[in-house]
């Protein structure tokens, strides 16, 4: 497998002024204490606000509350808020911060609507928490009573009326879209570094059963009599093939509900799972990735990212994996 060899520089930006990022090293202060060191972004496709914690050199104070944008070779990883700041040695500074998903948990919205419609609603709550959004909803109109309901549960409900989907994209915008392609990307992935189990070898397309022969029912003595053809079904389409043999299997119903029980098993399998990579700095919640041929080149919807950057291990991204996309 080909080794990434791209070169691997990162910008945190506060308040117009940019900053080093700090991957190793101690950070300690003189009480004791340590302070991490590198970056960590975590971030999901459910309701959860997106984190973000790096170290940087900083030889003036850094302020909380202000907004930070954090780049990656060029790309934009993260954008948010600064809600924590805690000085090391060396000038070394670690800073948490928290995306637009914390502002709308941090805010609520009260107010009855008479046939509104949902659209209406969801621009009242961005509003309502000051955050910056796109909305692409379907004209629906509702009239809902809200006695102080938290901003993400009014979008949730709306994403919900709407059969639509909401998140925050990485320059801290919040879309709210019933038309999720229109707003996410496809992604090949080559460096990977570990997966889980069920990812390290393709995917199974179909299943064959196979059950015991009129021979091995009656035995040997009686080869000359019957047929010793083996009860076989399938379920599914295409290969890889899963094998499954069993001589308890003695009747035509019974192969064809294990093999209907083991596919659906198998299908069950391929929703989830994670893959572990060599860092990317471009693939984001509900965006897909597509696994290389010789792991079976399957789709998969991505749920949740996590990226840390130090100094044992560089930089590194786990996707936690979603349901198998249909060709």
């Amino acid at each position: 497998m080909p080794i990434a060899t791209d070169e691997l520089y990162g910008r945190v930006s506060i308040n117009g002024r940019d900053y080093r990022i700090v991957y190793d090293g101690s950070g300690g202060r003189s009480t004791g204490a340590k302070l991490e060191t590198g970056l960590k972004y975590v971030t999901d496709r459910y309701n959860t606000a997106a984190k973000m914690g790096v170290t940087i050199l900083s030889d003036v104070e850094v302020p909380e509350s202000v907004p930070v944008e954090v780049s990656i070779r060029g790309t934009t990883l993260f954008t948010g808020t600064i809600r924590n700041s805690k000085e090391g040695i060396s000038e070394r500074v670690r800073v948490e911060a928290y995306d637009a998903v914390a502002d709308l948990k941090r805010n609520n919205l009260t107010g009855s609507y008479d046939r509104a419609s949902i659209e209406t609603i969801a621009q009242d709550a961005l509003n309502e928490a000051g955050v910056d959004g796109t909305l692409d909803l379907p004209s629906i109109r509702v009239s809902p009573e809200f006695d102080g309901l938290r901003c993400d549960k009014v979008l949730k409900k709306v994403a919900r009326w709407g059969d639509a989907a909401w998140w925050t994209d990485e320059t801290n915008t919040v879309i709210v879209t019933e038309n999720i392609a229109s707003e996410t990307e496809s992604h090949d992935v080559q460096y990977i570094r570990d997966a889980s189990p069920g990812k390290r070898t393709p995917a199974y397309q179909s299943v064959r059963v196979i059950g015991s022969s009129a021979v091995s029912r009656r035995g040997l003595g009686y080869r000359y009599m019957l047929s010793s053809q083996s009860i076989i079904a399938t379920a599914g389409t295409g290969s890889p093939v899963f094998e499954f043999r069993d001589n308890d299997i003695q009747s035509q119903s019974q192969a064809e509900n294990v093999a209907k029980a083991l596919q659906k098993r198998l299908e069950e399998q391929q929703k989830g799972g994670w893959l572990e990579l060599v860092g990317r700095e471009d693939i984001r919640p509900f965006d897909d990735v597509e696994l290389p041929p010789d792991l079976g080149g399957e789709s998969y919807l991505v749920r949740a990212v996590e990226s840390t950057i130090d100094a044992r291990d560089g930089f590194k991204t786990r996707l936690t994996l979603g349901g198998l996309i249909a060709p």
